[in-house]
């Protein structure tokens, strides 16, 4: 044991404040140590170092190669990108993909639409269903629509236990015709699985951006990881998506077969939603997309032609009545529409009406109430006449709330009037509308104020030329001497006029003069002095 002594100094400090330490006292801390080697702790020595029967080191492991490196070599990167699940059907389609694209050399625009119609064409049973439950349905669309009509009614008359049996009937008919609607969601679901499988597959590609897709593709779109700048790609994708709606080859009826409110969306507000969501996609989805949906209408081009109808063993279609097919999805939505405002019309005039009677039948019972306490309360039977008023103050309040109720109702027929009157005026306008742009566009203003300044350019042509050709007649036909004899031909004809008026005023008295008045005015002289020349 060895004892080691540590002094420390005592050193002058000097403070901010201008503090110091004016005595300072010398300190000693006592330490103890133990000396002890790692030859003691280990047990090691040099004879041990220089043994031979130590294992070597090991050596370091070879560096991978990189993405490129393994994609040059023809290796998959699928798991080094984590895009390898072997429970993942995503995972088999990208494998698919990515052989394609290596082994067969091919762009991975053109990789995306070879692996989509490659897997299609290996599913083609799925659109052949769906072409048999078309043609099976469009057999017996005289009776669907009828059943159909009649759960309208019944919805409309709330008549629950009726819609049930409706439905029973249904059942029991579509059994008989083999027509099983499970079969049409078993379509669905296959489509939507084979869409799902391909679209996340493509999608989580893009998303770790494997190698070569920013570089992949043609045209405006080059990069594939990228959305499209024009849309052009969504817009497709949206047209030919309602294509798809309106033949039904994905979801086993067509869109006559549907419901006129499914219909409507199915043909106009599902390519919009589509337009709005595929615009914020990769161009590579948008590729797949409209690849998928262009095999789509090929189906139901080539399940045109009775050939490969035999071959794949589907009926044929029926085509549904002319009338029904021109009416449109928004003109049966209306109708509709029409049809259950009608409804909610009689249904506030009836409970208007059963309230009314309801009111009627309070009355009379107020009346007889009233006359019984009176009775009672002749009679000395002050409890029972307390009943009986109780009884009667109670029915005058559910008579206030009966009346109450009506105003509501009458407020909801009011709405409903305003509603439908707002509704037609705006029809109204719209017409109107419509025929002001279409006669502003058979009457353009430029071209009227043109024809009306050629117009009255051309009169004062016509005035200009009549006045000319006067002229030239007056100037052609008169002689030298008719002037004068005009002039006395006419004199004749005034003195002939002046001997008729002189026989005639010779009868007519003359004008008197005014009372007071020496002189008459100048004018009645110079008539007087007239009528005096003509008399004589």
């Amino acid at each position: 044991m060895l004892s080691v002594p540590m002094r420390t100094a005592a050193f002058r400090m000097s403070t901010p404040l201008r503090l110091r330490l004016i005595r300072t006292t010398p300190i000693i801390a006592t330490c103890q140590t133990r000396n002890i080697s790692s030859q003691d702790v280990f047990k090691f020595s040099e004879t041990a170092a220089n043994a031979s029967d130590l294992p070597p080191l090991p050596t370091p492991p070879v560096p991978g190669l990189s993405l490129d490196e393994l994609i040059a070599s023809g290796e998959s990167v699928l798991e080094e990108l984590g895009l390898w699940s072997w429970w993942k059907p995503s995972s088999y389609f990208r494998w698919a993909l990515e052989g394609m694209h290596v082994h067969l050399d091919l762009p991975w625009w053109l990789t995306i639409v070879a692996a989509t119609l490659t897997l299609r064409a290996l599913l083609v049973g799925v659109p052949v269903m769906s072409q048999k439950l078309v043609a099976k349905q469009s057999m017996y669309r005289k009776e669907m629509n009828e059943f159909r009509d009649r759960i309208d009614e019944a919805r409309k008359e709330n008549n629950q236990l009726l819609q049930q049996q409706i439905l029973l009937e249904q059942r029991d008919f579509l059994r008989s015709k083999d027509i099983r609607l499970g079969r049409q969601f078993l379509v669905m679901a296959a489509n939507g699985a084979v869409f799902a499988t391909q679209f996340f597959a493509i999608k989580k590609m893009i998303a770790v951006n494997y190698p070569g897709l920013s570089t992949g593709g043609i045209l405006w779109f080059t990069d594939l990881t990228a959305t499209d700048p024009y849309y052009a790609l969504p817009f497709i994708s949206a047209a030919t998506m309602a294509l798809v709606t309106k033949v039904g080859i994905e979801m086993g009826t067509s869109a006559d077969q549907m419901p006129p409110i499914m219909r409507a969306f199915m043909s106009y507000g599902l390519p919009v939603v589509i337009f709005g969501v595929s615009s914020q996609f990769a161009t590579g989805l948008c590729v797949y997309w409209t690849a998928s949906n262009a095999v789509s209408l090929i189906y139901a081009g080539a399940f045109k032609v009775d050939a490969i109808r035999k071959i794949f063993g589907i009926p044929p279609v029926v085509p549904p009545p002319p009338s029904t097919a021109q009416k449109s999805a928004f003109s049966q939505v209306l109708k509709s529409y029409k049809e259950l405002e009608r409804a909610n019309k009689r249904e506030l005039r009836r409970t208007n009406r059963d309230l009314e009677s309801d009111r009627r039948q309070m009355d009379r019972r107020e009346k007889e109430l009233e006359q019984e306490i009176k009775k009672l309360a002749a009679k000395g039977h002050n409890d029972a006449a307390r009943h009986l008023a109780k009884q009667l103050v109670q029915l005058r309040n559910q008579k206030t709330k009966s009346i109450g109720m009506s105003a509501r109702i009458s407020g909801v027929q009011a709405q409903n009037s305003h509603m439908q009157s707002m509704a037609k005026m705006g029809n109204a306008m719209g017409t109107t509308v419509k025929t002001m742009k279409d006669m502003n566009k058979l009457m353009p203003l430029e071209k009227v104020a043109a024809n009306m300044r050629e117009f009255q350019m051309a009169q004062e042509r016509m005035g200009l030329t009549e006045e000319m050709m006067n002229d030239t007649l007056d100037s052609i036909l008169d002689a030298p001497g008719d002037a004068e004899e005009q002039d006395a031909i006419v004199a004749q004809v005034l003195d002939e006029i002046g001997i008729e008026m002189n026989s005639k005023l010779s009868n007519v008295p003359s004008i008197p003069s005014r009372v007071g008045a020496n002189t008459a005015p100048a004018d009645f002289e110079d008539l007087e002095a007239k009528l005096a020349k003509l008399r004589s």
